[in-house]
């Protein structure tokens, strides 16, 4: 179903423009992670990128979700934390003035750094891309489950130092597949053969290896039907913590965390396609 067109001239642009490529070993160790990068600011990205996809998945502007300055304060911003997100090009701000009889919302935008009474925030692209990352590839000791978010809840520090997610755990009344409560990949449409590999590792407790749950189908070869399943599981994943592989025989399916490196690393990757 095609989006209706939003009116004209009834709230700022929409997150369309280009930004450049975000560098995020650079990011790592300039001023946007020390010492403004904070847990305030961390989650207020993850607060935003979140409104973001829900006015996509209601196919809608992402100015209809946006989220107010109250809220934001209320998360332990700053004002002046609430200024700096606009001017590093993390989030975008405007003045909403939607009436009791208007049917959408609307927005006057700024061209400075006020913040009256009124202003609310989206994400910017560049914004975007941090809270991706921090969903892809950070990793923080897990607090307590009760008061856990997330993101943190997601890592628990493993016996050897090294971190150590929670099982996955593959909802099929939701058709998500979740570590934690962080959704890695989510189907819109049916896909039977990616199903049936994902309920197979749910009833084996996310054993490291299963047999190969395809039912045979005449004229296809089932190496090749599971090899192509494989490949479909890792494509189009929300937020990339899970790898499944082949067994090398073409009998079996393997998973496994991504490395935080290769989280990285693919966010890099995906960062200089922007």
């Amino acid at each position: 179903m095609e989006c209706p067109p939003a009116p004209a001239l009834t709230h700022p642009p929409r997150m369309t423009e280009s930004s450049p490529p975000l560098d995020l070993s650079r990011a790592a160790n300039s001023e946007i992670a020390i010492p403004r990068f904070t847990p305030q600011v961390r989650a207020a990205l993850l607060l935003l990128l979140d409104a973001a996809e829900c006015a996509q998945d209601a196919c809608t502007d992402v100015w209809q979700f946006s989220i107010e300055l109250s809220a934001l304060r209320r998360m332990g911003l700053t004002k002046t934390e609430c200024r700096w997100l606009v001017a590093k090009g993390l989030a975008k701000h405007a003045c909403e003035n939607t009436t009791h009889e208007a049917d959408r919302r609307t927005f006057l935008p700024y061209t400075n750094l006020a913040l009256p009474k009124g202003t609310c925030f989206v994400i910017a692209d560049r914004g975007a891309a941090y809270a991706m990352a921090l969903l892809s590839s950070e990793v923080v000791p897990a607090a307590p489950r009760a008061t856990a978010d997330p993101i943190s809840s997601t890592f628990e520090p493993h016996g050897n130092g090294s971190p150590h997610a929670d099982f996955p755990t593959w909802d099929s009344d939701r058709q998500q597949l979740r570590v934690g409560r962080v959704i890695v990949k989510e189907f819109k449409v049916p896909a039977a053969n990616q199903e049936a590999v994902l309920a197979a590792f749910q009833e084996e407790n996310w054993a490291p290896r299963i047999d190969d749950p395809l039912p045979p189908m005449p004229n296809q070869d089932p190496k090749r039907r599971l090899h192509d399943t494989i490949n479909s599981l890792n494509r189009n994943q929300k937020h990339s913590l899970i790898r499944f592989l082949g067994d090398g025989k073409g009998e079996g399916v393997r998973w496994e965390f991504i490395a935080v490196q290769e989280s990285t690393r693919l966010v890099d990757s995906t960062l200089a396609k922007l």
